[in-house]
């Protein structure tokens, strides 16, 4: 009976492992001496990358860009979701590949709804540190959101009212997970109002809170400035030299007083930079997330 070297069967046993793992690319074949040979195949049509490949909807393809038109001619956001506030998070980084369609249906969002929007931008592979797109406290908040709902870290990464995540191509998942936030998890408006110049005020309810000091015993309240339209060309990735205009771009996140359920007026003081358009306010809680929302709208 003829035997292989040991050698030789190793060989051979590595490659049956390769071949179960990773679908037929070699067929293995003995001559008469009993030496081993390869002999390439055909690749495989679909590749692991190929099947682990989630494609986008509403998208089209391109070379270097994903293009764009807005997906919801035929229905009204605003009629389906009603007036309950909803607040919406878009975390993009303009070296991504999917992320220029998702500014620009953010664009539309902004331009088209009542939504509460802001466009935080990241920079998480690194490649545009100095991008004026970029705003301390982006990339931390959406690693808190990231933590908490157990998601991966992505760009672009829609969150709603604190609750609630979607990948930033998939436009009509988005649009459902709206109505359901809208209905399931509504957030109440904050009645804000100016007193004078850079000092605000709201009225609020008495609310109790948890037990547990500095975890869910008060509501940890956040302003985040967005700026006027920003006219940007994106200087590196699939849509580099693409001129761009991105709205409601986080410019600063601003930590205000905490409050802990006392009725009565909430003040807080904003000076808003140069370039800002507006700014949300939202009460968050670090166990249930966002419970209210408001906005502040500049004339520019």
């Amino acid at each position: 009976m003829m035997t292989l070297p040991l050698y030789r069967s190793f060989f051979i046993v590595v490659l049956l492992v390769l071949f179960l793992t990773f679908g037929s690319v070699a067929t293995i074949a003995q001559d008469n001496g009993g030496n081993a040979t390869i002999k390439p195949t055909k690749t495989p049509e679909k590749s692991i990358a190929a099947l682990t490949y989630q494609k986008p909807n509403e998208i089209a393809s391109g070379n270097r860009y994903f293009g764009y038109s807005w997906p919801f001619d035929d229905r009204d956001l605003d009629q389906e979701i009603g007036d309950t506030p909803v607040f919406v998070e878009l975390y993009s980084d303009e070296a991504c590949q999917y992320c220029s369609p998702a500014d620009l249906f953010t664009n539309d969002l902004v331009m088209k709804t009542n939504l509460i929007i802001i466009s935080c931008h990241v920079d998480n592979l690194g490649f545009v540190p100095d991008s004026p797109l970029l705003a301390s406290g982006c990339f931390d908040r959406q690693g808190m959101y990231t933590a908490r709902l157990w998601k991966r870290k992505i760009t672009p990464d829609f969150f709603i009212n604190g609750k609630a995540e979607v990948k930033g191509y998939l436009f009509h998942q988005f649009a459902e997970e709206l109505i359901r936030q809208a209905k399931d998890n509504p957030l109440e408006r904050l009645n804000i109002t100016k007193l004078a110049q850079n000092k605000y005020t709201i009225p609020l309810e008495a609310r109790d809170f948890g037990p547990t000091e500095g975890f869910n015993d008060r509501a940890y309240v956040t302003l985040f400035e967005y700026q006027k339209p920003v006219e940007y060309k994106i200087p590196f990735g699939p849509n580099e030299g693409r001129r761009q205009v991105y709205h409601n771009v986080v410019s600063e996140i601003i930590p205000l007083m905490d409050w802990k359920g006392q009725a009565g007026d909430y003040q807080f003081t904003w000076t808003p930079s140069k370039n800002a358009a507006g700014a949300v306010i939202i009460f968050e809680r670090k166990d249930t997330s966002i419970f209210a929302v408001g906005e502040i709208k500049l004339d520019y």
